[in-house]
């Protein structure tokens, strides 16, 4: 237990311990940026890296802030979130309240980033996913510019260490039972970080290495440790999350990539071939299923969203700030969330298939003579996706993401690579939850 003599006035106490993983790639930034890590030549342009918080040791680390307002954001209440949460001082008339859970940050292990993009060439312990960089003044994606976010890969593990504290055993036994539905939420999954409109910081709590320890003061100043039983909680009613979901099963017979520029390479005329090593390979991130990024499936979606307000005549200027209203209400713009977010999104099925195709000019469109190039693909993909609505009084918005998912429904779903020659075209099939 703590020494700190704070806590040494509240002489009951719950400690919690856990741990989280991740179920899609995490981004919890320290808010810099880094230049040169990415870089392969000279002749290569010298992408910016947002880089992950790391601790002393250079491990990546997750703050209690953090993991403190992940759980105060599953109570949909606001009064009962101050009250187990405490109230933060705002001002000099505004003094504040304590809160009842303090909530200590860890260092994470991470999960494997091998075959993931630029895995070998950050600290092995983390790969880079690429962004196209906005520009803040218009809002518009600007033209040849990515920047990288250092990323921890599916299946990192986050230490979840908690403590109650009461002044009573009714006051802890009661703050017990409020938790509970908390970690039943934790236990369905839920989001931190960055990027969790796009579905980047899945996040669920293992419940089987759920431990909890009860301890009260003595009359001889020493603390008792009594272990708590913790019930299954699969049986715990979670917090309520508010919005409608539909669920998407994505199927496609192939090719599909979105490709994975850590291995692009320049495929001159007169090689042959080489599908050890091909020109031009799909993301993955453990090497027998394809990797397709949240943002990906987000931007189709944005796309499709603004060619069906498009036929009633909105227009707008093809950037994200001007696009339709209720275009930028599903989908946001810079500094705005939008409604509609991505919480999950697997791939279940996928087989690599190397292509072989001849090397186009990219001035008259022809083919150049011997220049083969393999592009490594995936065949029999499928993935499911959830999204979520979240309720507001726009009713136009409301409408057109009804009207999005009917169309993909109807005819299907276009993503990553080579779309134009037949590669990734996703056949969907919708399934709408009314109660989210």
């Amino acid at each position: 237990m703590s020494d700190d003599p704070g806590m040494g006035l509240h002489p009951y106490r719950m400690e919690i311990k856990a741990w989280l993983v991740a179920e899609s790639p995490l981004h919890l930034g320290d808010g810099g940026v880094e230049s040169g890590r990415l870089k392969k030549s000279d002749k290569d342009e010298d992408p910016l890296l947002s880089t992950l918080l790391r601790d002393a040791n250079d491990r990546p680390f997750i703050p209690g802030s953090s993991l403190k307002g992940l759980l105060r954001g599953l109570i949909a209440d606001r009064a009962q979130a101050d009250a187990m949460f405490g109230v933060p001082k705002l001002d000099r008339s505004n003094h504040g309240r304590m809160s009842h859970v303090v909530v200590w940050g860890g260092t994470c292990i991470p999960g494997p980033v091998k075959e993931a993009p630029y895995g070998t060439q950050l600290r092995g312990d983390s790969f880079a996913a690429a962004r196209t960089a906005i520009n803040p003044e218009t809002g518009t994606a600007d033209a040849h510019k990515l920047f990288f976010q250092e990323m921890l890969a599916p299946g990192t593990r986050i230490p979840l260490d908690m403590l109650l504290i009461a002044d009573d055993g009714q006051t802890l036994d009661r703050q017990w039972q409020a938790l509970l539905p908390l970690l039943a939420r934790l236990a369905l999954g839920t989001q931190l970080g960055k990027g969790k409109s796009d579905g980047q910081g899945r996040v669920r709590l293992l419940s089987g290495n759920l431990v909890v320890t009860r301890s009260a003061l003595q009359g001889d100043g020493r603390m008792s440790a009594t272990p708590v039983p913790v019930p299954d909680l699969s049986q715990v009613k979670p917090t309520a999350v508010a919005g409608k979901c539909w669920t998407l099963t994505l199927t496609c017979p192939g090719p599909f990539a979105v490709l994975d520029s850590s291995k692009k390479r320049d495929r001159k005329a007169g090689q042959e071939a080489d599908k050890d090593n091909p020109a031009l390979a799909a993301q993955t991130l453990g090497g027998d299923l394809p990797h397709i990024p949240g943002a990906s499936l987000m931007g189709a979606l944005r796309a499709q969203a603004r060619w069906l307000r498009a036929l009633t005549g909105e227009l707008g200027d093809g950037a994200p700030s001007g696009d339709a209203p209720a275009v930028r209400a599903l989908f946001g713009t810079t500094g705005h969330r939008g409604r509609l977010s991505l919480e999950q999104l697997t791939v279940t099925s996928g087989t690599k298939w190397d292509v072989t195709s001849v090397k186009l000019d990219r001035f008259s469109g022809a083919p150049i003579d011997g220049a083969l190039f393999t592009t490594r693909t995936y065949t029999g993909v499928a993935a499911t996706a959830t999204l979520r609505l979240m309720p507001d009084a726009d009713d136009d918005a409301t409408s057109l993401a009804e009207e999005l998912f009917a169309a993909i429904r109807d005819d299907g779903l276009m993503l990553g690579h080579g779309t134009n020659k037949g590669f990734g075209w996703f056949d969907v099939a919708v399934q709408e939850d009314i109660n989210g």
